[in-house]
């Protein structure tokens, strides 16, 4: 092979390369980033699948530490658990878990979700 076309078969390669990867960047990009926490239940993270479990649903809430922290979300159903990090979840797994098992245990709380984020926040640091 001559090395002209050593060079053009090598950016050909590099840049199909590329394309994928951009593709599925795009395509991940159409699932919700982290995790929304809603009045009924949660739904969300990006990368780790798409979770839809109501609070009832909802029978664990761990941190797995294995490498690096992972929330764990286990349903009352024996699904496997829904595992994801800190890049899907946009915060510290530690931190997250916290904050669910509070409106999970706490069901009076859960319309604070609809104020928004911060008044659920101030209301788990209040407990």
């Amino acid at each position: 092979m001559s090395p002209f076309r050593s060079i053009v078969v090598g950016t050909s390669v590099i840049a199909v390369i590329g394309l994928v990867t951009l593709g599925r960047m795009l395509w991940s990009a159409r699932l919700p980033a982290g995790l929304e926490l809603m009045e009924l239940g949660i739904h969300g993270i990006r990368g780790a699948g798409d979770a839809h479990l109501m609070w009832e649903d909802i029978a664990d809430i761990a941190v797995v530490v294995a490498p690096s922290a992972k929330l764990s979300i286990t349903d009352a159903n024996g699904s496997p658990p829904i595992l994801t990090s800190i890049p899907y979840l946009g915060a510290d797994p530690n931190d997250v878990a916290v904050v669910l098992r509070f409106f999970r245990d706490h069901p009076e709380g859960r319309n604070l979700l609809t104020q928004g984020g911060n008044a659920a926040l101030r209301r788990v640091e209040k407990r």
